[in-house]
């Protein structure tokens, strides 16, 4: 199955061909989304927070404490979400880890506000490095983008996802995309 939004409604496909089916509507614009392994998707809705509703039909409910919310991601252990939030610079500049069922937010790491600090979770730099895009984990690695082209890999511990050294550049010129 693939899932998508159009016409104001969250819908998904076979892979095999066939119709769409409606799952559900949504009012505004999706910044991402992410479907887990006991038919639950979550989505962020742009300027708002992140929402999950069963894949096959069902009432979107708004996930308590995710707070202002974009490309999220289930990770392995199909409980938790990873997904871009507001961080201490404001706009998108942390990482946050949360369980689909709206418990346990907790910030991974985020971008310092000012110039050349850092804060308690703050791994990633300063705040004048721009938004941060989608992350995702790759082994023990959190990979991650910046709009100003930075692409960064941030070594965490799998299990814990608690910084376990600073960021290593991977790219400094990629292409930012669209939110």
């Amino acid at each position: 199955w693939l899932a998508f939004v159009a016409n104001g409604a969250l819908q998904r496909v076979s892979l095999a061909g066939g119709a769409p089916l409606r799952i559900c509507d949504v009012s505004g614009v999706v910044s991402g989304g992410t479907w887990g392994a006991d038919d639950t998707i979550v989505y962020a809705l742009r300027g708002t927070g992140l929402f999950r509703v069963n894949a096959t039909k069902g009432t979107p409910e708004p996930i308590p404490e995710s707070g202002l919310a974009s490309w999220p991601e289930f990770l392995p252990d199909g409980e938790r979400v990873l997904y871009t939030t507001q961080g201490p610079v404001g706009g998108l500049t942390a990482f946050a880890v949360i369980f689909a069922d709206g418990s346990s937010k907790r910030i991974v790491a985020a971008l310092a506000g000012g110039e050349g600090g850092t804060s308690a979770e703050g791994v990633l730099g300063t705040g004048t490095g721009g938004a941060l895009g989608q992350a995702t984990i790759a082994g023990s690695y959190l990979v991650y983008g910046q709009s100003t082209g930075f692409v960064r890999a941030l070594p965490v511990g799998p299990a814990s996802l608690r910084a376990a050294g600073p960021p290593v550049p991977l790219a400094d010129s990629a292409e930012p995309g669209a939110n």
